[in-house]
């Protein structure tokens, strides 16, 4: 697998965890509830020699916070995406 990458990407007043690996076309992988981008480490190893793989903590779960008196949706979460 390709070196993986931590960062962070601001957006919204928020700083989203961020890992990647890999080169070629993008593939972003959203995980589920309880979950993390941690947890897709051994998929972006199957992934990583074809594509550019980024998976990033969503907003409301793995420590990353969530700006009181916004309501989680998945409407913001595709606007999180997108930025």
């Amino acid at each position: 697998m390709n070196d993986v990458l931590a960062h962070s990407v601001p957006h919204d007043g928020l700083s989203f965890p961020v890992v990647e690996a890999g080169s070629g076309a993008p593939l972003v992988l959203l995980h589920g509830g309880g979950s993390r981008a941690a947890h897709f480490l051994p998929l972006m190893r199957l992934l990583s020699g074809t594509y550019r793989v980024i998976a990033y903590d969503q907003r409301g779960f793995a420590g990353n916070g969530v700006p009181q008196g916004v309501a989680i949706d998945h409407p913001l979460w595709a606007s999180d995406l997108v930025g």
